[in-house]
């Protein structure tokens, strides 16, 4: 038995290793001048946020965006794109996203790192509308389905395991 829970184990260490490196950086043929100025404009990912979020944008550094995300007047999160050369036609592009450690909105940073599964659908979608706007196309919902289903998935386990002990001790 011990065996088959190791190779278990060890197939979803593998599986969550592939599944979190697509969060990192893409290449697009744009310079980096460019895509500055294309991302500057870009919107918040659709979808994810739930309601259409009011935002602003810091992009007075040449090699990153910054999406300051607001509720209330108050920012709820980060989404920063990190620009940085590759030659003097393409761009690697690396999107993160980060919370205020306290505010309105409490600890976001401390939630976003409990709850990776919801991080990595934040960084892929802000992913899809940093690729979306540099490749001149439609925000496309259908990348972030993977992403989505995971963290809906993890969520739902996560609230039938805490469940669960009191259910036997209900009985």
């Amino acid at each position: 038995m011990k065996p088959l829970k190791i190779l278990l184990f060890s197939g979803l260490a593998a599986l969550s290793y592939v599944y979190f490196m697509r969060e990192g950086a893409e290449v697009y043929k744009v310079p980096v001048a460019q895509a500055h100025e294309l991302l500057k404009s870009a919107g918040l990912p659709d979808y994810i946020l739930g309601e259409p979020k009011k935002f602003d944008v810091d992009s007075r550094d040449s090699r990153k965006i910054v999406w300051i995300v607001k509720d209330d007047g108050e920012e709820a999160m980060r989404f920063t794109a990190l620009l940085s050369p590759v030659d003097a036609g393409s761009t690697k592009v690396r999107v993160e996203v980060s919370g205020p450690t306290s505010g309105a909105f409490g600890d976001v940073q401390r939630r976003l790192s409990e709850y990776p599964t919801i991080r990595h659908l934040y960084v892929m979608g802000m992913k899809e509308r940093v690729a979306a706007t540099l490749e001149d196309r439609e925000f496309s919902i259908v990348m972030l389905i993977p992403a989505s289903t995971v963290a809906t998935l993890t969520r739902v386990v996560a609230l039938a395991a805490s469940v669960i002990p009191c259910l036997a001790m209900a009985s």
